[in-house]
């Protein structure tokens, strides 16, 4: 090897060393170690939230004979004239959601003894949609305008807060300020003072909006004669709580 060479990785093997103490220091300078003397607190933040928006479904059920093609214009009829009646009340169409579409074959019955071959004797076509209502004045309208329009059930019925986040944000401020409350009072009572804030932690369980009868609507519906019925939305308590552990001064 000749001397040039040498030379080159002499040098580079220098910068090379200088970057690595250069990085170790820069890293001791810049890494501030976890405080050796910490406690922690536990807060709880409740916000009673009162339900905006209100959710049911339904379903348009059509029962036939064996001309399937028949059936599903019939039901596609009906849907529509329940999904345009919705629209008429200013329900959204992003607020109309079709979950299901579904065709069930029904088959002969030979009891007791059997068919040698099961036919099929006719179809159930059955359209489920759910729709999302943001005035609750108009839900009972539409629970039993929905009825009237051609819809078999109502199931489902929910009340939930829209802007759910917004809430919870407002109980972890609650919960935050109430740890703090009870670290000062600790911090008094122990003769020290309170540091920097080295951790926290928040949980809040999902908050359950609902409601749901034995039986569908649309059977309630007809037993009141299409009597709009009075549902409350009710409360719910949003609650959030939170850890934190503070420096000891």
């Amino acid at each position: 090897m000749n001397e040039k060479i040498k030379n080159y990785l002499g040098i580079a093997l220098i910068l090379g060393t200088l970057s690595v103490a250069y990085v170790g220091v820069n890293f001791a300078t810049s890494y501030q170690p976890y405080p050796g003397h910490t406690f922690s607190v536990s807060g709880e933040g409740e916000v009673v939230a009162i339900p905006d928006v209100g959710r049911f479904s339904f379903s348009v059920l059509t029962e036939g004979g064996t001309d399937l093609e028949k059936l599903q214009k019939e039901n596609t009829d009906k849907s529509n004239t329940v999904i345009a009646f919705l629209k008429g009340k200013n329900i959204d169409e992003k607020d109309i959601k079709s979950d299901s579409y579904n065709i069930y074959p029904k088959y002969s019955d030979c009891k007791p003894y059997g068919c040698p071959q099961e036919q099929i004797t006719g179809y159930e076509v059955e359209h489920f949609i759910s729709v999302t209502v943001r005035n609750l004045d108009d839900f009972g309208t539409l629970l039993t305008g929905v009825v009237e329009k051609g819809t078999n059930t109502v199931s489902t019925v929910t009340f939930e807060v829209d802007n759910l986040d917004k809430v919870k944000d407002e109980a972890r401020i609650a919960a935050i300020a109430d740890a703090k409350t009870r670290a000062e009072v600790i911090a008094k009572a122990g003769g020290f003072r309170i540091g920097q804030l080295v951790s926290l932690y928040t949980s809040s369980p999902e908050p359950y909006y609902g409601y749901d009868g034995d039986r569908g609507y649309s059977e309630l519906a007809k037993d009141a004669g299409y009597v709009s019925p009075q549902l409350e939305p009710g409360s719910q308590k949003v609650t959030v709580t939170v850890d934190i552990s503070y420096e000891i001064k």
